[in-house]
């Protein structure tokens, strides 16, 4: 392989040339064909990616929550769950964001007997379970596939 610059022909040194389309060939390098309208010479131009410039990531629009504002938006809930996990589970110390999502869905399920008794509010176990999801995303969600989740009525 001999040092060309590209920009004339490497054997008239006309300016006159025609380049084709880039064709990859390993990932990090390529070539493409081109000849020359002068002299007819036919050769291929080799490149090699040495590296970028440039970049420019766009941010991720995003709606998600940290637990401390999840907290402050939902003080009684979790209130009522640290009592649930200390309780029920005899923790002495303050109770992990994911214990707290846990103890939110399994009193969802509680609450969903209630309702169907007429106990409780429909609206409250859907609470607990939106709530429940939104602190796993908080912790987790750069972590987790996307998904869709809606909660029926």
């Amino acid at each position: 392989m001999k040092k060309y610059n590209g920009l004339r022909c490497p054997n008239c040194d006309s300016s006159e040339i025609q380049a084709g389309q880039f064709q990859d060939s390993s990932g990090s390098t390529g070539y493409r064909d081109c000849s020359c309208d002068a002299c007819h010479a036919d050769w291929q131009e080799i490149f090699e990616i040495t590296g970028y410039d440039n970049l420019d990531v766009p941010k991720k629009e995003t709606s998600m929550k940290t637990i401390a504002e999840l907290r402050s938006e939902n003080e009684d809930l979790f209130a009522a769950a640290h009592e649930w996990v200390s309780d029920g589970w005899c923790c002495i110390i303050p109770p992990t964001p994911e214990q707290l999502a846990a103890a939110m869905l399994m009193e969802a399920n509680t609450q969903d007997k209630c309702v169907e008794y007429g106990d409780s509010d429909t609206s409250y176990p859907l609470r607990l379970r939106k709530l429940a999801l939104d602190i796993i995303y908080a912790e987790h969600g750069d972590k987790l596939p996307t998904i869709r989740l809606e909660l029926k009525d």
